[in-house]
């Protein structure tokens, strides 16, 4: 990760680990990996000294069951038609993908808005639906979930071409969570940590 210049997506692809222990580097390289997912902060040993530095490389992890990485925020992808592997590499496939790769480089960067106003009632929102889960004996919302919320809701509005956080797109972004977690808390051995997965 040393040599990747800000910006660069990283994808580890957990679907080619086998089962066995790791030995040597793994545990640290593991610690280190996780360490980026989590802080956006690389470690860097001189062997006389170690620094940590900040890093702007986001990651995407790739797992057909539990991850051995925590990450901020875990999408079971649930397949509405079957999955054919030689498409991948036909035009049509390649140039949306291509596409939706530009719009996702392009929203990290947009400039954003929220009004004193939407963010008042955000806060406010955020404290009733606490409250609310809390009444019912169900985990609440932590301060992380509402700000990993505020992210999506920021990415959601660029995405529909809006330089300012809509109301509707906070609404949008907590009913696709909501789904988020009930298909992650429907996975076998997933469903206690569905209430806890931000």
């Amino acid at each position: 990760m040393l040599q990747l210049s800000p910006g660069t997506h990283v994808v580890v692809d957990e679907t080619a680990l086998r089962p066995g222990t790791m030995s040597g580097n793994g545990v640290p390289n593991i610690q280190a990996l996780q360490r980026l997912i989590l802080d956006q902060m690389q470690d860097y040993d001189y062997s006389f000294h170690r620094l940590a530095m900040p890093t702007d490389l986001p990651v995407l992890v790739l797992s057909e069951g539990a991850s051995i990485l925590q990450t901020d925020c875990q999408v079971p992808l649930h397949m509405t038609r079957p999955f054919v592997l030689n498409a991948i590499g036909q035009p049509h496939v390649q140039d949306a993908a291509l596409r939706l790769r530009t719009v996702l480089a392009i929203a990290r960067v947009l400039p954003h808005h929220v009004s004193e106003a939407l963010s008042a009632r955000l806060s406010d929102d955020f404290v009733q639906r606490r409250a609310c889960l809390t009444a019912e004996g169900k985990p609440g919302i932590t301060p992380e979930d509402f700000l990993y919320r505020l992210g999506i809701s920021r990415l959601m509005a660029v995405a529909h071409g809006d330089a300012e956080l809509k109301w509707e797109h906070w609404v949008k972004t907590n009913e696709m969570e909501e789904q988020r977690r009930a298909r992650l808390a429907a996975l076998p051995g997933r469903r206690s940590q569905a209430a806890t997965a931000g």
